[in-house]
């Protein structure tokens, strides 16, 4: 609406809408007050106006309902991001350490071979040391399967990216937690995510973390 429109609608509601509003209350308030006192084209405009108001509320936008994803919807969609993860032939997918570690409680995920199996906590620690050294570039889970949708996904091995020997990986492990072999290169014949691997470095495998899933 131009000035010219909003300055007309100003007018007219000063002197024609207020009153008419006015005149029918008194009419409602006032039993003796005949009907012909109120004027049907005073009622019309103000079942207008309703109707306007009312067009303007349904106008307003609504809130939108956002719906939170639990911990274990959040890693399912991401294993199976390029297929069913349970099919060796999709590639396989390679988490970055907080989006395997993150809300993991699954003592069942990783290490759970081991005897005490240290637990998700636990491998969280010691990778999140590995990556920070200077002589690593990244650290990335490999997922294996997902067996139930109610617990986590399963893994096996650790890919990290560095220029240090296989030989000296395995060491950066506790015994309790060392892999039963470490070395360097993507496995032939199977697909995996891209990760950059820079100039000078190597995808170093730690395989054998965990050897079998099994109940802790």
């Amino acid at each position: 609406m131009n000035r010219s429109g909003k300055r007309w609608a100003a007018r007219f509601a000063r002197h024609y809408l207020l009153p008419a509003r006015l005149s029918f209350a008194f009419a409602l308030q006032d039993p003796m007050t005949p009907r012909s006192a109120t004027c049907p084209v005073v009622l019309l405009v103000l079942m207008a106006c309703g109707c306007a108001e009312r067009a303007q509320i349904d106008a307003l936008p609504k809130p939108t309902q956002t719906t939170t994803m639990t911990a274990h919807q959040r890693i399912a969609d991401r294993v199976n991001r390029n297929g069913d993860v349970n099919d060796p032939a999709t590639t396989r997918p390679l988490l970055t350490l907080s989006e395997f570690f993150e809300g993991n409680d699954d003592f069942g995920s990783i290490g759970c071979n081991l005897s005490p199996p240290p637990g998700p906590a636990k491998f969280y620690e010691v990778l999140q040391e590995i990556s920070a050294r200077s002589d690593v570039a990244d650290v990335r889970v490999q997922i294996s399967m997902l067996d139930d949708p109610e617990m986590w996904p399963f893994s096996d091995t650790v890919w990290i990216i560095t220029n240090a020997s296989p030989q000296t990986v395995a060491e950066w492990f506790d015994t309790a937690m060392r892999p039963d072999d470490c070395t360097a290169g993507w496995t032939d014949g199977v697909s995996f995510e891209p990760v950059p691997v820079p100039e000078g470095m190597q995808a170093v495998a730690c395989f054998g973390i965990d050897q079998g899933r099994t109940t802790p």
